[in-house]
């Protein structure tokens, strides 16, 4: 991989990298890069990782363009799952496309960028799986629907996961969040954002095992929200999908509002999902990689 170098110190990629050409100022430095971390002198933030919505009609997964100053955002076919009423996310490097399937045994497994091939890993057995999301830390979360829910798997590899619990929403006695649909999604500060389809509200969520508390962000206009994820890797903006919408919602973190962008090279959106990049992983190099 080759970057122009600037101030900054940190290299965000999801590409399997071998060596890095470095220009600065017209002069060129090579060096191996070796595990997920690589320091230099002088570099560039690239982020080679991206955007997906995945439509269920066809269980068709599109790699998405947006496009703010335009007012758009294009669509073109990556894959097709393996599975019917899929739920998908991107690993925290971003070089795995995880993939759930929702209802049954709820098989699950990968699409890896670097090899273009898809492994599956196992079954979950939860009934009903509506909401996927992998946090900073590398942990893939879940809503199971059958028991309402948030499930933590720490090793997504390994099948085994621990029950968070229901997620409290704030001001409330005994009002939680009925997870059963919409999405959920992490910022780079760990944030974690979930979208609802009762009431089609968009909660932040903080808090940890067994005590995690919900405050209403904002809703969303009536509309029927089916995938969310952070757009351009925690700039204070989430994007989503909405069932029989010709174009996907902004909505901005910090107050609430939203816009629309008109999609391009699909005519408008069913039941589906969504999942973004552009997370740090945490807890490796001494902080962030």
């Amino acid at each position: 991989i080759a970057i122009n170098a600037n101030s900054s110190k940190s290299l965000f990629t999801s590409r399997s990298i071998d060596t890095l050409e470095i220009d600065f100022g017209g002069n060129t430095s090579s060096k191996a890069a070796y595990g997920p971390c690589v320091e230099l002198e002088t570099g560039a933030i690239v982020d080679a990782r991206g955007l997906y919505y995945m439509d269920n009609t066809t269980d068709f997964v599109y790699h998405v363009a947006p496009d703010l100053i335009n007012g758009t955002a294009t669509l073109t076919p990556l894959l097709q799952s393996p599975y019917g009423g899929t739920h998908m996310s991107l690993n925290t490097i971003g070089n795995q496309l995880y993939l759930v399937q929702g209802g049954g045994t709820n098989r699950y497994g990968y699409f890896d960028f670097n090899t273009n091939s898809y492994t599956e890993v196992g079954e979950l057995n939860q009934n009903a799986i509506y909401q996927v999301a992998f946090s900073p830390f590398g942990e893939m979360y879940f809503a199971a629907n059958k028991i309402n829910e948030v499930m933590v798997m720490s090793d997504p590899l390994s099948g085994d996961f621990e029950s968070y619990g229901q997620v409290k929403i704030d001001g409330t006695e005994d009002g939680f969040i009925n997870l059963a649909g919409a999405d959920m999604a992490f910022d780079n500060d760990g944030s974690l954002y979930v979208a609802t389809h009762s009431g089609r509200k968009i909660y932040t969520v903080s808090g940890k095992k067994g005590h995690l508390l919900a405050k209403e962000l904002g809703t969303t206009e009536g509309k029927l929200v089916t995938g969310m994820a952070v757009l351009d890797a925690g700039s204070g903006n989430l994007i989503c999908s909405v069932k029989g919408a010709s174009a996907m919602t902004v909505v901005n973190i910090k107050d609430g509002s939203s816009t629309d962008l008109d999609l391009v090279g699909l005519d408008q959106m069913g039941w589906g999902d969504m999942t973004g990049g552009g997370l740090l992983l945490r807890d490796l190099c001494d902080g962030y990689a």
